[in-house]
């Protein structure tokens, strides 16, 4: 709390040039963490979030809803929705056309699982409610466009890391 708060007071210009609120729109991929291997041609995420940057902090929260589709073994399919709550350092070096961030987020998510083709047993489908822990970090150049790198764990095997594309409304 000593470090954030430091962090906070050495940078309080940061914010001062960008918007109080901004949009943004992502795409982007998906891969495994340490169990199954996914088929890349099936994975990808679709994600909005709305962000408030507080003024004069370094500090921004916002709010994203997502939902990312994957493949593995060829027949298990998973479909994950989320809501999750971010918080994000944003170090937005004075007179430069990028901001630097890292941050972390809490969440709900729901995944659906559907096996097709299961060579084990007979098809399944199943639905699971999870808590979601999310820590990014990335950068955002001239206030517009926004490249993540992100992980969601939220169970062993639902855990995954990604990477977005964004576009960023408002925050100019």
């Amino acid at each position: 709390l000593t470090i954030l708060s430091t962090l906070a007071s050495l940078s309080l210009f940061s914010q001062e040039r960008v918007a109080l609120v901004e949009f943004e729109g992502a795409l982007g991929l998906v891969t495994g963490c340490e169990h199954d291997a996914f088929t890349q041609s099936k994975s990808g995420q679709v994600a909005a979030e709305l962000r408030l940057n507080i003024p004069r902090s370094a500090f921004d929260v916002g709010l994203q809803l997502g939902v990312v589709k994957y493949e593995r073994e060829g027949w298990k399919e998973y479909r994950n929705h989320h809501a999750t709550l971010y918080t994000d350092y944003n170090l937005r070096p004075e007179g430069k056309w990028y901001n630097l961030f890292a941050g972390v987020g809490l969440g709900y998510g729901e995944t659906f699982r559907n096996t097709i083709g299961n060579p084990i047993d007979d098809e399944i489908d199943e639905w699971g409610q999870h808590f979601v822990f999310a820590p990014r970090f990335g950068a955002e150049i001239y206030n517009v466009v926004r490249l993540t790198f992100e992980g969601k764990s939220i169970s062993r095997e639902y855990t995954y890391w990604g990477v977005t594309l964004g576009l960023t409304i408002g925050g100019w």
